[in-house]
């Protein structure tokens, strides 16, 4: 259905939501830029043509008080007058761009938010993390799967979302045996 993915491991099946998935993905390797401080950044994709995107009152604020959390986590964002902006590059693990989309819906996420900077930066990354990763119904190659399975499995936190929510259900071979009148 364009939405689970598949995969056998030892003892059973599972059932993997790619959004989910790709969500702890993303908030992991935003989170280990944003801790390792100006020595790790997440690697960017310079744009061949750069996107000149118009923001509101809101939306300026929160880029002007998350520009060095932005830049760490990949983007590469200029001032272009007035309440414009030129974004150059942005993260290079990135599949759904949208045109500049993405960020416009970050930054209103983020926009007039007075949480203590703890807090900001989680929701920050949260943020991120949910707008940027695949959507379910969006049709991924087998190889974009394996890649998103083994990079779920090499998270410190495979089995929820940055919102709680499951990346996956497991079932046992016993339970499936059972379905198929096996056991």
């Amino acid at each position: 259905h364009r939405t689970y993915i598949v995969t056998q491991i030892r003892g059973g099946l599972v059932l993997i939501d790619q959004h989910n998935s790709h969500e702890r993905i993303l908030y992991n390797e935003a989170k280990a830029a944003l801790d390792g401080g100006e020595k790790l950044r997440v690697p960017t994709q310079q744009l061949l043509f750069p996107a000149h995107l118009e923001l509101t009152p809101g939306q300026v604020q929160a880029w002007q008080g998350h520009t060095d959390e932005l830049e760490r986590m990949g983007f590469t964002i200029e001032p272009f007058g007035g309440q414009s902006i030129l974004v150059q590059g942005i993260p290079a693990s990135l599949k759904n761009w949208n045109e500049g989309r993405l960020l416009l819906d970050i930054l209103d996420d983020l926009a007039w938010d007075d949480k203590p900077s703890q807090e900001n930066q989680v929701d920050l990354l949260a943020s991120y993390a949910c707008h940027a990763a695949v959507r379910a119904g969006e049709p991924l190659t087998l190889p974009e799967m394996q890649n998103l399975v083994d990079q779920l499995f090499a998270t410190d936190k495979p089995l929820s979302c940055p919102h709680g929510r499951p990346t996956l259900i497991q079932f046992t071979l016993g339970e499936v045996e059972k379905r198929f009148g096996r056991s």
